[in-house]
């Protein structure tokens, strides 16, 4: 019974990152500060995102236009191939992959 309760009781954090990372946002970026991107992201979502700031270069730009696509699929453009997200209560953990 205690193996069956540990395991329902992991359950829903998928299912959290599943409901999070499938949100719909648009996003119209050209020559923006990433943080810029995140933080109109966070305005959308109502999540945070936190990463390592030595992984992040904060103040690289970037050009995006994506509209009414998945938050997954935005921060697959915004960071390289590899990348992982998990979502911890109302945060984003962002996990930059190593480029191609």
């Amino acid at each position: 019974m205690v193996l069956l309760a540990l395991t329902l009781g992991s359950a829903p954090l998928h299912a959290q990152d599943t409901f999070a990372l499938n949100r719909k946002v648009s996003v119209h970026a050209k020559k923006t500060p990433i943080s810029h991107v995140l933080e109109d992201l966070e305005k959308q979502t109502h999540l945070n995102f936190v990463y390592d700031g030595a992984q992040v270069d904060k103040s690289s730009t970037v050009t995006l236009t994506a509209d009414n696509r998945s938050l997954k699929d935005v921060l697959n453009a915004l960071f390289p191939p590899g990348s992982e997200y998990r979502v911890i209560g109302n945060q984003v953990v962002v996990k930059k992959g190593r480029p191609a």
